[in-house]
């Protein structure tokens, strides 16, 4: 029996397109639900909301898939004074990609450097994150959106599942068929 060689050519990583771009698309432009979203005390006492890192990346995974998107620590810079600066770039697998930069800092005496590195690439993927859209934090700098929101204690027990592109694609069209009916109904 004849073995047929086939050969197997994987396209490099930042030029395979999204089968899905649009419903990626309207599921970004969704705001961030409010019971992923935390809140500290920032200056001058004001509540800051904000989403915790390994949300984004839970986000990110879910609409991009966990080989659909990567981060790579473009730059990462110490400072004299106990701080680290890091800029973030992340890359989605068609190729598209946004940096951000980031900051840490740590007034623990054991590892400070360590651990305000971590804060600073944390902080920048998800400042990158953002930049993809209001579902990854984005809607958090919208003030309006913002001041409403009661962070939720139990936030901590909610897991992200992967997004169903079927269902989301099912449920816009019989949004709009429902739609539809009742403009055709309004004109009888």
């Amino acid at each position: 029996m004849d073995r047929e060689k086939r050969e197997i050519t994987l396209s490099p990583f930042g030029t395979r397109g999204f089968e899905n771009n649009k419903d990626i698309d309207s599921i970004l432009m969704e705001k961030t639900p409010q019971q992923l979203v935390c809140a500290r005390q920032g200056a001058g006492g004001n509540s800051m909301k904000y989403l915790e890192g390994f949300r984004a990346i839970e986000i990110a995974n879910a609409v991009f898939g966990y080989d659909g998107w990567s981060d790579e620590v473009k730059q990462f810079i110490p400072q004299n004074t106990g701080c680290v600066l890091s800029i973030v770039r992340i890359t989605l697998k068609n190729g598209c990609y946004h940096e951000d930069i980031g900051f840490g800092s740590s007034a623990l005496k054991n590892n400070p450097l360590e651990i305000a590195a971590k804060e600073s690439v944390t902080d920048a993927r998800k400042r990158a994150l953002r930049l993809f859209g209001n579902l990854l934090g984005n809607s958090l700098y919208d003030v309006n959106y913002t001041r409403n929101i009661s962070p939720n204690s139990t936030n901590k027990r909610i897991i992200i599942q992967p997004v169903n592109y079927t269902e989301i694609v099912s449920e816009v069209e019989n949004s709009k068929k429902v739609i539809e009916e009742k403009i055709n109904q309004s004109f009888k």
